[in-house]
This record gives C-alpha cells, sequence and structure tokens, in this order.
C-alpha cells in the first residue's frame, strides 16, 4: 500500500475518532441551549402572570408549545420542568422585591413587546 493510502486512512480513523469524541459534548450544548429556553420561559411566564398579560389559559399554553419545542431538542419533561420552574420561581422572588415603579417599567416593557412571554 502506498504512503497517500496510509495517510488517508490514518486521516479518515482520526476524523471518526474525533467526532466521536466531540458528540456528546455537541449533546450537552443542546441540552444547555434547551433549558435555557425552559427557564427564560419560565421567567416570562411569572413575569406576564405578575403583570397580567396573559390569561391562566394563555400561559398553559405558552408553557405546552415551549415543553413541546424543548422535546424537539431532546430535553426531557422532568428537565423541562425543573427549568421552567426554577425560571419562573426566580422572577417570582425578583417581582416580590420589586418597587412599583420596577413594577411599571418591567409591565411596560413585556407589554410593549420588548420582551415576549
Amino acid at each position: 500500500m502506498n504512503d497517500i493510502w496510509k495517510c488517508s486512512y490514518r486521516a479518515a480513523g482520526a476524523m471518526v475518532f474525533l467526532a466521536a469524541m466531540t458528540a456528546p459534548a455537541v449533546t450537552l450544548a443542546q441540552d444547555e441551549v434547551a433549558e435555557s429556553y425552559a427557564r427564560t420561559g419560565g421567567q416570562l411566564n411569572a413575569y406576564a402572570e405578575w403583570c397580567g398579560s396573559l390569561s391562566k389559559t394563555e400561559l398553559a399554553s405558552r408553557k405546552k408549545e415551549q415543553a413541546q419545542g424543548t422535546a424537539k431538542r431532546g430535553l426531557s419533561v422532568a428537565q423541562f420542568e425543573a427549568a421552567f420552574n426554577d425560571g419562573y420561581e426566580a422572577a417570582k422572588m425578583t417581582t416580590d422585591a420589586a418597587t412599583p415603579g420596577q413594577r411599571a417599567d418591567v409591565c411596560d416593557k413585556l407589554n410593549s413587546g420588548k420582551m415576549k412571554p
């Protein structure tokens, strides 16, 4: 076998090895993005609830849509619920401590479309 073929086989082997090593990292990154999306959804739902921007039915519908979207990205229902609830609770702590002026600012941004639940 000539040297070119030996190099090609080595290169192909190296590429397969690198692909195998990076696949878990790509999956991890996708999970992190999906969890971040779920967490942000929880925050925005809490703000929309706080501002009265959406009804409970609309909030539940948006949460269901977000859960379906993250499921397509490989996030389990349990992972979605945990991340969503983390975001929701973090936002509730913020809203509980907010002044009326801060509430008005957040609600104005939410209702003007600068923040989307």
